[in-house]
């Protein structure tokens, strides 16, 4: 068995060994990775890595170092980014809320809305 020296972990510094066996089966090189995703640019994927929402692994060979992916994380991702749900966050003076409410039932938009009150300050009073 043969073991790789994997030098970085999701933007982490650490010396570990992996297993090319292991290495093969639960991962994917970064073009691979960014090709199931439907990236058009390897960066996009290796942005990914690092802010952690995608796990993978950066082995040291012969001289040059190369990102790998593991399989499970991109179909999480892909699966998620499948559901198209995306949160969205109102904020409104409370004297619109009954339009801005009519709005998204009619779009059907899914919505958390929070209310901004105007109060009087310490100063008007």
């Amino acid at each position: 068995m043969n073991k790789l020296q994997v030098v970085e972990t999701n933007g982490l510094s650490e010396i570990v060994e992996i297993d090319e066996q292991e290495l093969a089966k639960s991962y994917v090189d970064l073009k691979s990775a960014t090709q199931e995703l439907n990236f058009k640019f390897d960066m996009y994927t290796r942005r990914l890595l690092l802010e952690g929402k995608l796990i993978g692994v950066k082995i040291q060979r012969k001289g040059f170092s190369k990102w790998y992916v593991e399989r499970a994380s991109i179909e999480a991702y892909a699966s998620k980014a499948r559901s198209g749900m995306r949160r969205y966050v109102l904020r409104i003076d409370s004297e619109n809320e009954e339009q801005v409410r009519e709005a998204l039932s009619k779009l059907k938009i899914e919505y958390q809305l929070e209310l901004n009150y105007k109060g009087k300050s310490d100063s008007e009073q």
